[in-house]
């Protein structure tokens, strides 16, 4: 990353920041992965590293999300089994995923996908 001696331990200034970009998917047309990965790759991050730390940044973000939805419908209508296979469905797809995105990276492969998110979100900009 410009002239950066590339690692694959993220320091606590790293996860910070990385975190706060994190928050910038809220924005329609965001891409949760793809900013944090972006972040940590300008931080000097490796290509590899980079996805992984995505990967285990998401796992707060998708467990506050379902706290707070709980919260707001009271746990009203959810089955324990189908949720606990929901999560486990979710993680095995996850791992898929990671394994797919890191290939990406490591070989350069990721025009198209930065591509499509700054289409997507410049048509949702647009609309709103």
């Amino acid at each position: 990353a410009w002239g950066m001696t590339v690692r694959q331990t993220p320091s606590f200034v790293d996860a910070i920041i990385i975190g706060i970009v994190q928050g910038s998917a809220i924005a329609p047309g965001i891409s949760r992965s793809g900013s944090t990965v972006a972040a940590a790759l300008m931080r000097g991050i490796d290509a590899e590293s980079a996805a992984r730390f995505s990967f285990l940044l998401s796992i707060p973000a998708v467990l506050g999300a379902v706290v707070l939805k709980m919260i707001d419908t009271g746990g009203a209508g959810i089955d324990p089994v189908v949720a606990s296979c929901g999560v486990a469905a979710a993680f095995a797809s996850g791992l898929v995923a990671i394994h797919w995105f890191v290939n990406a990276l490591v070989r350069g492969r990721f025009l198209g996908f930065a591509v499509y998110c700054a289409v997507v979100g410049i048509a949702v900009a647009s609309y709103s």
